[in-house]
């Protein structure tokens, strides 16, 4: 059967949207989450050095945590007051990844890999989320390394040139055309003139949505790894749990990957830094 990789990018795309409107009061709200969770990635990648293992693993679940909130927040998806709660996050995150979006996603991966990849470990991180959060809590470093690699392929498969042109051309075709402006229409709830509508099908703005696309299902996926490590590392006993402090040692698998979570982490959030756009169109300029 022929796959048409470009309708599940459309569906992607549309399902990325968000209809919220931004005020000024919520972008700022945003970006202080993010300040603190680049606080809480610093004190993480201090702990660890000093082999304070269960610190540095909470602390990289509350980097990751407040990375999703502000991203929540920035995008539109969620109110200030809707991410705050940490069972509301997490519960947000959990539909999410139940639903089309994520899945889509991996189905869109295995028909962009020019090589053979194994979707098994991603396919198994979501089927756990029904299972005991215990599993999730013990996953191996080996897993861990599967997952990443699966998001690293993908961002690199879905953000290459061949394919971003290949999307510009289908979305020019004169039966999309339509279908954009509405959903611009429906989006920005005003006219859009065909300057606006070019402007909206030209490769720079098709590969920010690709970009912003992967760096959702990166954030569902590492979300999903870390959030689980909330109250864990804090306490003797957990009665909810198997896993509690004295278990955070280097043969859990959180623990011997703290190291790659703090570098994707790092990536991530000059995404949103303005000093990071800014040094980028500077280079771009020259």
């Amino acid at each position: 059967m022929k796959i048409d990789e470009f309708l599940l990018l459309e569906k992607l795309m549309t399902n990325m949207n968000s209809y919220a409107k931004l005020s000024e009061q919520n972008l700022e709200i945003g970006k202080k989450w993010l300040i603190i969770a680049k606080d809480d990635s610093q004190i993480s990648r201090l702990l660890y050095k000093n082999k304070h293992y269960a610190g540095a693993a909470y602390h990289l679940q509350q980097a990751f945590e407040k990375l999703t909130k502000g991203y929540y927040i920035l995008t539109g998806k969620k109110t200030p007051e809707e991410a705050r709660d940490h069972q509301f996050v997490l519960n947000a995150l959990k539909g999410e990844i139940k639903g089309d979006f994520v899945k889509d996603f991996v189905k869109l991966s295995g028909f962009l890999n020019n090589r053979e990849f194994s979707l098994v470990p991603v396919e198994n991180l979501l089927q756990n989320i029904e299972k005991s959060e215990d599993d999730l809590r013990k996953i191996s470093r080996g897993e861990i390394n599967k997952i990443l690699e699966f998001i690293l392929i993908n961002e690199n498969n879905i953000l290459s040139k061949e394919i971003i042109k290949k999307v510009e051309s289908k979305l020019k075709e004169k039966r999309r055309r339509g279908w954009i402006k509405q959903l611009l229409i429906k989006f920005t709830k005003s006219r859009i003139r065909d300057s606006d509508l070019e402007l909206a099908l030209s490769p720079e703005a098709i590969s920010n949505q690709a970009y912003f696309m992967t760096l959702s299902v990166r954030l569902h996926l590492l979300s999903l790894l870390t959030f689980l490590h909330f109250n864990t590392p804090r306490y003797p006993y957990d009665k909810k749990s198997e896993v509690n402090f004295f278990d955070y040692t280097t043969r859990l698998g959180i623990v011997k990957s703290i190291n790659k979570f703090l570098k994707i982490f790092d990536k991530i959030i000059s995404t949103f830094e303005p000093e990071q756009t800014t040094k980028k169109k500077r280079k771009q300029n020259k």
